[in-house]
């Protein structure tokens, strides 16, 4: 079994401030559109109910975020990202909406992450009817419930008054927690330390239907489509889990263990650490072997291997 820094209670729904993530809102009569021409998703076929992974890249294709996309309603649509991250991607996203009818802000929305083997049945019991992965309103308490997998949802409260089947904030866990529940989905997240430094199928994008080749043209696209007709893709994000005697950082150096030495392979994308466990993301070459050992460079004892990922990589 996984040994991962804070392993979670089979038996209880653990709940989550989040802080790590923010939103961004765009709204207008535009949005929808503006964002199509800007996203590598395809925006115009995103329902009720439903939400998707995304990115936002610059013209080379290197991204300036990673997202989950979420709509409201036809005029309001909203990114789920890094808070490390906001300021650069509205920066980004306002160079291209000088003349669309949108406006891009910071939502002051608050996110609650929801954990648990019996997730589904729980919010069930709160009156959510829902069944599977999607996006579902609560009215009664202005809020949203983001269902990313049948053991992981997010609560998008959209007034300072928070549903009262909640418990109260001194009981909740922090977010590590649920971003621990990120990593062990290979989820495609990283801080402002990666900005512009990796094309989309470099995290696997296109594994979590985050990429549309049949959309039409966006920011990026040359360089994300050459990549996926001509080949040549050479590296993927993987998850590393295992021991650390040092606080480990985004940015940190992984290195490959090999009988000669030390081979730098990769930088840590998202961390959650506790004592001298740890669980990561890094971007490295595809063809490593699924038994190979790493390290992290400013660690010696340290002793990192791949775990499974919960989808595949398209070949």
């Amino acid at each position: 079994m996984l040994a991962v820094p804070f392993p979670s209670n089979a038996d209880t729904i653990t709940v989550c401030d989040i802080t790590h993530l923010s939103i961004i809102q765009l709204q207008g009569p535009q949005a929808k559109a503006f964002l199509q021409g800007q996203l590598t998703c395809n925006v115009m076929t995103l329902a009720e109910q439903q939400w998707c992974w995304g990115a936002h890249c610059d013209p080379t294709g290197k991204m300036n975020s990673a997202f989950r996309l979420y709509q409201d309603n036809d005029e309001t649509l909203m990114l789920i990202l890094p808070t490390t991250l906001i300021e650069h991607q509205i920066a980004q996203l306002q160079k291209y909406a000088v003349f669309h009818q949108v406006t891009i802000t910071q939502a002051p929305f608050n996110l609650i992450g929801l954990i648990g083997t019996d997730l589904l049945p729980w919010l069930q019991q709160q009156g959510l009817h829902a069944s599977q992965p999607g996006l579902y309103s609560l009215p009664q308490d202005e809020a949203y419930v983001l269902i990313d997998n049948p053991h992981q949802a997010l609560l998008i409260t959209l007034s300072k008054t928070q549903p009262s089947w909640l418990p109260e904030p001194s009981t909740r866990q922090p977010g590590y927690l649920w971003q621990q529940q990120d990593i062990l989905q290979a989820y495609p997240y990283f801080e402002a330390a990666h900005v512009q430094k990796f094309i989309p199928q470099m995290l696997n994008l296109h594994a979590i239907n985050g990429i549309s080749f049949d959309k039409g043209c966006y920011i990026g696209q040359e360089t994300i489509a050459r990549l996926k007709y001509r080949g040549g893709l050479k590296r993927a994000l993987y998850v590393l889990a295992g021991s650390a005697t040092q606080p480990v950082a985004i940015g940190d150096q992984v290195a490959w263990q090999l009988e000669t030495g030390l081979k730098k392979v990769g930088e840590v994308l998202q961390v959650v650490q506790h004592e001298q466990v740890c669980i990561l993301t890094c971007v490295m070459n595809n063809t490593l072997a699924a038994d190979a050992t790493f390290k992290l460079v400013a660690d010696e004892l340290s002793h990192l291997t791949v775990q499974a990922r919960p989808y595949t990589i398209p070949t």
